[in-house]
């Protein structure tokens, strides 16, 4: 999937959720706002924020949100020990990890193991709950979020993945070169083909495979969830982007250049794509592909307080000119709210 240079200088910021699908990002959680009147004790921020606000990172999820404390490296203050508050400010997760996932199913994946180049691929992973009892061993390579009582896991660096439940059960067995969690039902797996390349398809919570493993790429819902919102999946073949619905239909056609999930009625599409020498620009289209804004936008830029590209109460933040504005769905300029 094509990615906008915003988006890569956001992940930057993400090095403390290091598994395979950026662990537990949760779309609809809460932003970390703490209930008036309550704040984090000295010295303990909400994850990601160098200063009292909370970063567009940051949400609760399971009642739950990350913090950490800082630490100076090369005159800088940089992210140190993760751990979670509750909404009135109570740390009930003391920061002590070196990285983490949200939590979700009532447990959340952390790490002890420090992340540098040479040894991140060796890092262990393990699930805590919200007593702070590791109830799945430091064990895993890489592993994703629960949800629906699965969690895909891979055991070794560069090993293939499978699915456990809430007991550590490889209930789904370990055959996938890679995977993500569930969402609606259904998981994106996927197999090497003959020419070494990843082709996607979507399994059950049974393992059974319902969709084909046809697909080249699976775009991202959030920045850890892939595949299906709202019944529809944004996928790509042959080069270009396309929706399809849960039985594998293609219900919006291949053509888009780039393509992302819906957002009250409406998703980002880009057409043209640099890699082809080509202008990109992006625009809206609605559940039946119509094009209802031209693509006429250079880019688009995080709006809200889950920071992803699309439409919030009626507003999308997109980039005209080298002018970051916002605009409402009938394609007029609008004051942005924050």
């Amino acid at each position: 999937m094509v990615r906008m240079t915003s988006i890569m200088n956001k992940f930057l910021v993400l090095t403390a959720m290091l598994s395979f699908s950026l662990t537990a990002y949760a779309k609809d959680g809460e932003a970390c706002e703490l209930t008036k009147g309550h704040k984090l004790p000295k010295g303990i921020n909400f994850f990601s924020s160098e200063n009292d606000d909370a970063s567009q990172y940051c949400h609760f999820n399971d009642g739950l949100a990350p913090i950490n404390t800082f630490k100076k490296q090369d005159g800088y203050p940089t992210p140190d020990k993760y751990g979670f508050t509750d909404k009135n400010g109570n740390i009930v997760i003391k920061p002590q990890y070196e990285s983490f996932g949200y939590f979700h199913n009532g447990l959340a994946a952390v790490t002890k193991d420090k992340y540098d180049d040479n040894t991140n691929y060796q890092r262990r992973w393990g699930f805590i709950d919200k007593s702070n009892k590791l109830v799945i061993p430091y064990q895993y390579n890489n592993v994703g979020y629960f949800a629906e009582g699965l969690a895909p896991v891979q055991r070794q660096f560069e090993g293939k993945y499978g699915f456990i439940d809430l007991q550590n059960q490889m209930v789904i067995p370990q055959q996938y070169d890679n995977a993500y969690s569930f969402n609606e039902g259904l998981a994106a797996v996927a197999k090497k083909d003959a020419n070494d390349n990843l082709k996607w398809g979507f399994i059950n919570p049974q393992g059974k495979l319902v969709i084909p493993m046809q697909f080249d790429d699976v775009s991202y819902i959030t920045y850890d969830t892939y595949g299906f919102d709202q019944g529809l999946a944004a996928v790509s073949k042959n080069g270009k982007y396309g929706y399809i619905d849960k039985m594998g239909k293609t219900v919006i056609p291949f053509k888009y250049d780039s393509a992302w999930t819906f957002s009250e009625g409406l998703a980002p599409v880009m057409i043209g794509s640099s890699m082809n020498g080509q202008t990109e620009k992006w625009g809206f289209i609605d559940k039946t592909g119509r094009l209802v804004i031209p693509a006429i936008y250079q880019s688009l830029e995080g709006y809200g307080a889950d920071g992803y590209y699309e439409f919030i109460n009626g507003k999308a933040r997109v980039i005209k000119g080298d002018k970051e504005i916002c605009i409402n769905k009938q394609n007029k300029t609008v004051k942005c709210d924050n």
